[in-house]
């Protein structure tokens, strides 16, 4: 059974226009799910290796957000966060965070916005 991933995203200080409730593609569900650790692996000499592990956070994940693009008003209000904010807040199933908007665009019927999160608040 597939669940649909619902999302809030609203400006953080009052804005009439700022927020919006979302319901995510299946492609960005599962990107959502994914992170990685802040290491490097180096070869050494003998064959070997040496790794610097900086550890987790979630300031290391990218979201890429893809809803259908019914409208042009939910294009608009992506570019609208880029273009005015520079920090947004996103509620998911998983908590609310704040990230720095990126980028949008819109093609093929979807709406995408690139998110950089930036710590979870709640």
């Amino acid at each position: 059974m597939t669940t649909r991933r619902i999302i809030g995203i609203s400006t953080p200080s009052a804005d009439p226009a700022g927020a919006r409730t979302l319901y995510l593609l299946p492609a960005s569900r599962e990107s959502m799910d994914a992170g990685a650790r802040r290491v490097t692996r180096t070869p050494t000499l003998d064959g070997g290796a040496v790794t610097y592990d900086a550890g987790y956070s979630v300031s290391d994940l990218t979201w890429s957000l893809s809803v259908r693009a019914g409208s042009a008003a939910i294009g608009a209000f992506l570019a609208y966060l880029v273009k005015t904010y520079s920090l947004i807040r996103i509620a998911t199933d998983a908590g609310v965070f704040d990230a720095a908007p990126r980028a949008w665009r819109v093609e093929d019927g979807r709406a995408t916005l690139e998110a950089l999160v930036m710590t979870q608040i709640a």
